[in-house]
């Protein structure tokens, strides 16, 4: 009854008040919550409905408020976009049919010999359709070969291990290796600091700068063994710049003055 009478009596000092709020039976009650009870509430529950309420405040949205949008203002100046990526364009329908017609004539048209048997003379039309297409290009080089090689696995001419066979060979991936090496020197510009150091070595004269290029060539060729990875990815940026920057431009008066030597030399 005396905790209902103070709870209601709002002319308490704030002394007492503190002392009630601070007690550990009340510090206990903040902690956990009331169990219910049907009496009175005690003195720490009409604590909590003291004259200084907790209160909760809360901004209702109206029902015609939306998030903000924050607007993004393009730029005056042009950007330009990624180039698109070239579609696929498939292969080329005459080149592939006379290719394709060439191994078919010589399979069924022309009249096999009694010496050769049917299965070296399918793999002769096979061959020869091959040729075509490497020479005609409706495909791709690796894509028209490999055709042929599936062509040749698929009718039986030559079984999966003779085809593949070659694809174990030491000199087959030597080849490729060497390959490998090859763009690492374009990728890395090893190539082009070798070229460089024996121009600027050499480089005096006219006679100089093709010493320098062909002793740099003879360095690099066991690494590079492409003779046209060599000349299209290493030197022939080397010779261009020394031609532009001696006044000796490709397709005027003045390409037979540096340009023209440095390039014979080269192809020499």
């Amino acid at each position: 009854m005396e905790s209902l009478v103070f709870s209601r009596t709002p002319s308490l000092s704030y002394s007492l008040f503190s002392h009630h709020l601070t007690s550990p039976k009340c510090r206990r009650t903040h902690l956990s919550p009331p169990l219910p009870s049907p009496s009175l509430p005690s003195l720490c529950n009409s604590l909590r409905l003291s004259p200084f309420p907790r209160r909760e405040f809360r901004f209702p949205l109206s029902p015609n408020s939306s998030p903000t949008r924050f607007r993004i203002k393009a730029s005056a100046q042009k950007t330009d976009s990624p180039p698109a990526a070239a579609a696929p364009e498939g292969a080329k329908l005459v080149p592939f049919v006379i290719s394709v017609a060439i191994g078919l004539l010589v399979r069924f048209a022309v009249p096999k010999p009694v010496e050769v048997s049917a299965q070296a003379w399918q793999l002769l039309a096979i061959f020869l359709s091959t040729i075509a297409g490497l020479v005609l290009g409706p495909l791709p080089v690796g894509a028209w070969a490999f055709i042929g090689l599936t062509t040749a696995v698929a009718t039986q001419t030559l079984p999966f291990a003779a085809a593949f066979g070659a694809f174990t060979s030491e000199v087959i991936w030597l080849i490729v290796i060497s390959f490998f090496f090859a763009r690492g020197f374009v990728k890395t510009g090893l190539g082009d600091r070798i070229a460089t150091y024996f121009v600027k070595w050499l480089g005096s004269s006219t006679l100089g700068l093709s010493y320098g290029l062909t002793i740099s060539e003879t360095l690099i060729a066991p690494a590079m063994p492409s003779t046209t990875a060599r000349a299209g990815g290493v030197f022939l940026p080397i010779i261009k710049s020394l031609a532009l920057s001696a006044g000796s431009k490709p397709g005027e008066p003045s390409a037979r003055k540096l340009g023209s030597y440095l390039v014979q030399s080269q192809f020499q």
